[in-house]
């Protein structure tokens, strides 16, 4: 074995179309698990050249008695599913927070496994196209103090005579956005 080797795509999701909802992210606790992901990792190594199908699986866990919202990944190849790791906590929370009823897959992206026995598994969470996002109290309240904030900057580079296409971007956004309020509150 070379000092590392790398798979990047090719493995298979759930029939139908899916939206990502996280950044890349790297499976989590897998050191906790280092024998089934070497395993997992090894398979996926042989079969990726030949196009044979291997993937990620998401299971929730709300018995898991460190996080109710655990998600755990499951990686399967060969007819063999392997416990590898799990979605990392705070991406876990949002998606329950989000998507509380909703199927959820992991869309693999690569697998990286070092000589040493380092191993990295990266893929996106994502919920079927055209599901619904849900919009907390906490949510809609996180987006209202971000929009102010940027209006504090957008005025703050007004006043600096430094009004760039952003902040003017901004700034027509927000007057549409009280206009819109105003007009609905009218009727």
């Amino acid at each position: 074995m070379a000092d590392w080797e790398k798979v990047k795509g090719g493995a298979q999701m759930p029939p139908g179309d899916w939206t990502r909802i996280t950044p890349l992210m790297s499976v989590q606790g897998v050191h906790h698990r280092k024998e089934a992901a070497r395993t997992f990792a090894k398979f996926v190594l042989r079969v990726h050249d030949d196009g044979r199908p291997f993937g990620l699986i998401v299971e929730p866990e709300p018995t898991n008695s460190y996080d109710a919202n655990a998600l755990k990944i499951v990686g399967w190849c060969r007819g063999v599913a392997y416990h590898v790791g799990y979605v990392e906590a705070i991406e876990a929370a949002r998606a329950a927070e989000r998507f509380p009823d909703s199927s959820l897959a992991a869309e693999f992206y690569s697998l990286y496994q070092g000589r040493t026995g380092f191993i990295d598994i990266r893929f996106f969470l994502s919920v079927p196209q055209g599901t619904p996002f849900v919009s907390s109290d906490r949510v809609r309240s996180l987006l209202e103090a971000t929009r102010d904030e940027l209006m504090v900057l957008a005025y703050a580079a007004r006043a600096d005579d430094k009004l760039g296409r952003l902040e003017h971007d901004i700034l027509h956004r927000y007057a549409q956005e009280r206009a819109k309020g105003y007009a609905d509150h009218a009727c």
